[in-house]
């Protein structure tokens, strides 16, 4: 295997999607997991989440799709009967090339992925934080707060995980996301997202009444 490569545990979820840079936190309970973090523990505190294709969470082992996100363990806690409560940050994207084993847990190799177009245009980076800064403050609206300043992520590949992980969409979205290659395009396709979003949002406060209230102050 190249540098690129690497064999790492896969943990499919059904409704998740992990992001670079991005925290997550999980309860642990079924067996072969229990097992995999133990291992993991023993030797290198990382593994693959990676949003399931085909099948269920619990039972047999279900088809992931292609495209995950490498988690590292910053804390294990653990809990009654072997469980474990984790919190985690994600590190690089991946690619799946082949299934190693499938037994007690998914076990795979992998290539890193790396993001392309780190040189982006600066109209295309202020309108992604325009329309993330518009959108967390028509979110908090929504839930009867409000938010007088926000502060702003000018590294465009982080900002794109941060939208892509704060923005409430199905996971089929949010994998689509994951799986862009390149920044300036993800950065454009967030930015459509966020828009509409807004735009739902904010038609749904004038149809609730005066109550609820947008700031952009």
């Amino acid at each position: 295997m190249t540098n690129l490569e690497k064999e790492i545990p896969l943990f499919p979820l059904g409704a998740v999607v992990l992001f670079p840079d991005m925290p997550l936190n999980l309860r642990i309970f079924e067996e072969r997991y229990k097992q995999l973090v133990t291992d993991v523990l023993e030797a290198e505190p990382i593994f693959g989440i990676v949003l399931i294709k085909e099948g269920k969470e619990v039972g047999q082992a279900a088809k992931p799709r292609a495209i995950g996100t490498i988690a590292r363990i910053i804390e294990a806690t653990p809990l009654d009967n072997g469980n474990f409560y984790l919190s985690m940050m994600g590190l690089e994207r991946f690619e799946i090339m082949e299934i190693v084993r499938s037994a007690p847990y998914l076990v795979a190799k992998v290539q890193m992925l790396e993001d392309t177009s780190p040189d982006v245009p600066s109209e295309i980076l202020t309108a992604a934080q325009d329309s993330f800064s518009e959108y967390v403050r028509s979110v908090t609206a929504a839930q009867g707060g409000w938010v007088r300043g926000i502060a702003q992520e000018d590294n465009p590949v982080k900002l794109s995980y941060l939208i892509a992980s704060t923005l409430r969409a199905e996971p089929v979205v949010k994998q689509h996301l994951l799986e862009v290659p390149s920044v300036v395009d993800r950065l454009v396709m967030e930015t459509a997202l966020l828009g509409q979003s807004t735009t739902r949002l904010k038609a749904r406060a004038l149809e609730s009444g005066p109550a609820t209230r947008f700031s952009k102050n």
